[in-house]
């Protein structure tokens, strides 16, 4: 592999920032995602629907 992109600190710093902030959003999504469906359970559950 010679073209290898050199790439700042700042760059990979940056760079990494990124993809942790999406990975967390896509957590927090996920997370969401599992407490409307539980609160939706316990709606139907309490409303026997």
């Amino acid at each position: 592999m010679e073209n290898v992109i050199e790439l700042s600190d700042e760059e990979v710093k940056d760079i990494n920032g990124g993809i942790s902030g999406i990975l967390s959003l896509g957590l927090a999504a996920v997370w969401c995602c599992y407490e409307l469906e539980a609160a939706c359970a316990a709606y139907d559950a309490r409303h026997n629907l």
